[in-house]
């Protein structure tokens, strides 16, 4: 499942960067179900529950987490590339914003945000890095 979304978005050749990256939050968080949507996400969840007390769960989450962060560095790298990311934005900082929004995104769908507010605020954190 997350290579699919990693397919069809990040790794998709297809799209450029800024549209890449916003295909997988469409993927991630909005194409989902408000019912799967309200009960998080297996590797957030994971994240904040499991890692701590089970050595090979934490394995698991923290390649899934990487490999998502790996394509969104690879897309970044071309945005800057093409003079689309925001002057004085490194592309690792902006992998953490956008990471840290991804995380961020999920705890905002248990706690109830709807598709339109959770848009809202991918919307802001892409505009932030976008030039």
């Amino acid at each position: 499942m997350l290579t699919d979304k990693l397919k069809s978005s990040l790794k998709n050749p297809k799209l450029n960067a800024w549209d890449s990256v916003n295909a997988y939050f469409d993927e991630a968080i909005l194409n989902v179900s408000n019912k799967h949507r309200s009960m998080g996400c297996l590797l957030v969840n994971s994240l904040c529950e499991s890692i701590n007390y089970d050595k090979n769960m934490k394995k698991v989450v923290r390649g899934a987490l990487s490999s998502i962060r790996k394509a969104i560095v690879a897309r970044l790298k071309e945005a800057q590339s093409k003079g689309k990311l925001r002057k004085g934005v490194s592309v690792e900082f902006a992998a953490d914003v956008l990471m840290n929004t991804l995380h961020g995104l999920r705890v905002n769908s248990r706690d109830g945000k709807n598709a339109k507010q959770l848009k809202e605020l991918i919307k802001h954190s892409v505009n932030t890095l976008k030039k």
